[in-house]
Parts: structure tokens; sequence; C-alpha cells
């Protein structure tokens, strides 16, 4: 079986919602295709509520972390900071999810958190957020320190306190993330067709 069908077997076994909006069809003809937008412009990566099952989908396709909706160009933590699921928050920052990037109206994951669907999480999910927003531009990607650090000359997403340390993190994700990284834009402009 190949990967992306055992993949996707997996995600739909453990969130139904993903498995009802996407056409079973697609799986039974062996055309499980992870970009593919499902109603509204949502990527799997943005309706994952499995956190198991969103770790293995990031293990299989890393850039998509930053993979944003095609028509209201949210993030996958805009997604699920405002659905209120806190551990696929973390998770998606663990990965290396941008804390600070803007939708085409200019609101943040933050502010999606704010306005959330889960009262109960709603706080906790705000304050990982501020809290990640605040390390983003002061904290080395690799060993967490808090000092002067320089950007990835490529993408100016990933911060380094050493050349250790971003060797480190090339070797382990960023040759991965990198290039998505550089596809999106700081504040996207809406695509009217995509609606």
């Amino acid at each position: 079986m190949k990967k992306s069908k055992l993949l996707w077997h997996r995600v739909c076994n453990e969130t139904g919602y993903v498995c009802s909006v996407f056409p079973p069809l697609m799986y039974l003809e062996g055309k499980a295709d992870f970009e593919q937008s499902m109603p509204a412009g949502y990527k799997p990566v943005h309706m994952i509520c499995n956190t198991e099952a969103l770790a293995a989908l990031l293990d299989a396709f890393p850039g998509h972390v930053v993979l944003r909706n095609s028509s209201v160009t949210e993030t996958p933590l805009m997604a699920h900071a405002v659905f209120g699921r806190l551990e696929n928050v973390k998770l998606l920052l663990e990965r290396g999810a941008d804390p600070t990037m803007l939708d085409y109206k200019g609101g943040s994951a933050y502010d999606y958190a704010k306005r959330g669907y889960n009262s109960k999480t709603s706080e906790a999910i705000m304050a990982v957020i501020r809290e990640a927003e605040e390390n983003w531009c002061k904290t080395c990607t690799t060993c967490k320190a808090r000092v002067k650090v320089s950007r990835c000359g490529r993408c100016h997403r990933a911060a380094y306190c050493s050349k250790d340390c971003q060797v480190a993190d090339w070797n382990a994700k960023h040759k991965k993330l990198c290039p998505a990284y550089q596809e999106i834009e700081d504040k996207p402009q809406i695509n009217p067709a995509a609606c």
C-alpha cells in the first residue's frame, strides 16, 4: 500500500469529519490527495481533530504546518485555535507553525483563539499562542535559548543562536519546512475565485 494511502486510511479511521467530507471514493481509487481543498477551502491539516492523526499527517507532509486555506487564508494554527483544539495547537507550534502569520484581514492565530468556539479551551490556547508569539523572535529554534538570534537566510522565519543549532535544525526538520515558509505570504490577499 502506498504511503499516502496508508496515511489516508489512518486519518479517516481516526477522524470521522474528514472521512465524511472527503469523498471516500478517493481512498478506494488510491487517489488520496492531502492538498485537495475540502468545502470552504480547508485542507485536511486544518480539520483533523485527533492529535495523533495530525502528527501522522505532519510526519508525512512537514510543510503542511503552514499550508493556508485557499479561500480565507487561515493557517492550520488559526483553524485549530478557533476550534479549541489545544493539543493540536501545541503540536503545530512544536512542528514549526509561525504564530505571527496573518490572514487576509490581518487576523492572527491569537485573534482566532480569542473568538474561539470552545470557551473551555480558548483561554489556555490564547496563553500558549501569546507565549509562542513572544518567543518567536527572541528564541533559538533548536535549543530554545533566549539570546540574540540570527534568522535563516532563505525563509527569514527560523531563528538560531549559533551555526551548530542551525545545522542541527536543518538536518532535523528545517530542510523540509524552509521551502514551505518561502512560499507563504506574510499577509496574503483573498482569492475571490476560491470562495
